[in-house]
């Protein structure tokens, strides 16, 4: 299996373009959520113009209104929408183009909730990154959450996100067995602005990382 690489956040074409000659899968835009990403559909099309038509162009929202998500998917041609939300299973389905539920991972619980989801797959988040170097969880819990998306990945299209970077990806893809990856701030310089040396050592750890 070929692992998956989504770089989410990018706010510059040539962010866009260096991902996808690196070998990305998708390219994500925010484009429907608060976050320092945040693109407008002007510099959304910039972003998008550069993504070729190999890779995935995904929009990415958070409890967003469905004409906005709608017209998103109109103006900017979109592959796939990331609904990253409190969004119900009931307002993951009907949109044109395939749906992925991004939600965390913590628990058995939220394992039993992907079930009642009729999405392509998941972007499933092990936690948060913290300011000042904190860790929202240690280095056992993570272990454990990544167990779950083992488990997970057995019955839908995961992809692990959540604290990912040059360093860390590894495990996680050797530990998790996910289908894909999903970085953002762990391959940037600041917000929104990838780190191309970064960004190649990111793509060349997860390429390197045992799948099976």
């Amino acid at each position: 299996m070929s692992l998956k690489v989504k770089v989410c956040g990018v706010t510059r074409p040539e962010d866009a373009r260096l991902s996808s000659e690196l070998g990305a899968w998708a390219v994500g835009m925010i484009l429907g959520a608060e976050s320092p990403r945040l693109l407008d559909l002007g510099a959304a099309r910039k972003v998008r113009a550069a993504i070729p038509p190999s890779v995935m162009a995904v929009g990415v929202f958070a409890d967003a209104p469905r004409p906005e998500i709608k017209k998103a998917i109109s103006v900017l041609k979109l592959d796939a929408v990331q609904l990253h939300g409190e969004e119900t299973p009931e307002a993951c389905v009907g949109l044109s183009i395939p749906v992925f539920k991004a939600l965390t991972l913590a628990s058995t619980d939220d394992l039993r909730l992907l079930g009642r989801y009729k999405v392509a797959g998941f972007i499933l988040e092990l936690a948060r990154r913290l300011p000042e170097g904190r860790e929202e969880v240690g280095a056992e819990e993570l272990t454990r959450r990544l167990e779950l998306v083992r488990e997970a990945s057995r019955s839908s299209t995961v992809l692990v996100a959540g604290r990912l970077d040059p360093e860390t990806v590894g495990v996680a893809v050797r530990l998790g067995k996910p289908d894909g990856v999903d970085v953002s701030s762990g391959v940037e310089s600041s917000p929104g602005v990838k780190d191309e040396a970064k960004l190649r050592a990111f793509f060349a750890a997860a390429v390197a990382a045992p799948t099976a």
